[in-house]
């Protein structure tokens, strides 16, 4: 019963999507879904006077015209290229397909039904590129934990030696950014914090990045940055660093470890234990 009345109800959608003023529009073309960790990247030749209508299904008979078949159906609409479809298992297949309509007409033809299996992230890889340095570490600063709207959805932060930093919004293409003026401390870590995800206008993000003499740079945006702890030649490096909630936790030389909230003031804390 439950199966038949979900059936009936996608119908009644679509029936009433069809009862508009307009017309139904081409198939949608250049169609492709990109395979992610629990997401599926979807692109097409978007025209702004199409509203697009995205359906998806475990089964590969699915098109825009049979949806209503399958109890597993889901419809997204009026969706804008890329659209990013959420919390997919890895590794099980789904099928999916596009069409559109104009001034809220009936759907036009669907485009070719594509599969697509969401895979573990560090599945494949391919080469990008970056500023012409060492790097030493690198870290993720989460905006959205998934933003259907498009991508990207976080920020990349590389640091090295002689106060090296890059920051990416895709993982793939490093640019190069500026450390405060007079700062040259190598950093070795950097990890980031953001108290507010899936709330992409005001995320309040904060990205601390640490190093030699125990100095720190922080930042919200990966962009611009400000001296947090100065290096100082007698204290203790920092070799990394990480989160729990908003605290930030720093572990370095000779035992060291200490903790921040903001990445500027931090306070010591006895690891009971004197190794690097």
């Amino acid at each position: 019963m439950k199966t038949r009345s979900r059936a009936a109800a996608l119908a009644a959608a679509f029936l009433l999507a069809a009862c508009g003023g307009g017309e139904p529009a081409p198939a949608p073309t250049g169609v492709a879904a990109t395979a992610r960790d629990g997401t599926i990247a979807v692109t097409w030749n978007d025209d702004p006077a199409v509203q697009y209508w995205l359906f998806v299904s475990a089964n590969a008979a699915l098109t825009s015209e049979n949806f209503n078949q399958f109890p597993d159906a889901r419809v997204v609409r009026n969706v804008r290229s890329p659209y990013v479809l959420c919390g997919y298992p890895n590794g099980r297949t789904v099928y999916l397909t596009i069409n559109g309509r104009i001034d809220g007409g009936p759907g036009g033809p669907g485009s070719p039904t594509l599969a697509v299996t969401p895979r573990a992230a560090g599945t494949d890889w391919i080469v990008g590129s970056a500023p012409n340095t060492d790097f030493n570490g690198a870290g993720y600063a989460p905006i959205t934990t998934c933003m259907p709207s498009g991508l990207p959805s976080g920020i990349f932060v590389a640091v090295g030696p002689n106060a090296a930093i890059a920051s990416s919004t895709d993982g793939r293409s490093f640019t190069a950014r500026a450390a405060p003026a007079g700062f040259t401390a190598d950093l070795h870590a950097v990890a980031a914090y953001t108290a507010s995800l899936n709330n992409p206008s005001s995320p309040n993000t904060k990205i601390v990045a640490v190093g030699a003499g125990g100095a720190s740079l922080v930042s919200a945006d990966g962009v611009t940055w400000s001296v947090g702890a100065p290096f100082d030649a007698a204290a203790p490096s920092w070799r990394a660093i990480t989160t729990f909630g908003a605290t930030f936790i720093a572990v370095g030389d000779a035992g060291a470890i200490a903790t921040s909230t903001d990445g500027v003031a931090w306070t010591a804390r006895t690891s009971n234990a004197t190794a690097n």
